[in-house]
């Protein structure tokens, strides 16, 4: 029995599976939605300062919950990362 002809089809789907993730990723690049991702999740905590035992938040929302400011930590614009005061 030969079965060249399946081999081949099984290929085709694999290299155009690979192709399809391959334009989706160029489009998104393109397009300057790869970007918008990027920025959803730099908002989120960084583990450096979750590591510390803080969280990123706004300046006065981390003065009214009695803690301070974690200098070396980096969590955004306009952002602190909130460790409390002991």
């Amino acid at each position: 029995m030969n079965k060249k002809g399946q081999g081949l089809s099984l290929n085709t789907i694999i290299i155009a599976i690979i192709v399809i993730i391959v334009l989706v990723i160029i489009i998104l690049i393109t397009t300057g939605q790869l970007q918008k991702f990027t920025t959803a999740t730099e908002k989120q905590a960084p583990s450096d300062c979750v590591n510390s035992g803080g969280f990123c938040t706004s300046t006065e929302s981390c003065e009214s919950y009695g803690g301070s400011s974690l200098s070396g930590v980096n969590c955004g614009e306009g952002r602190v990362c909130c460790v409390r005061n002991v």
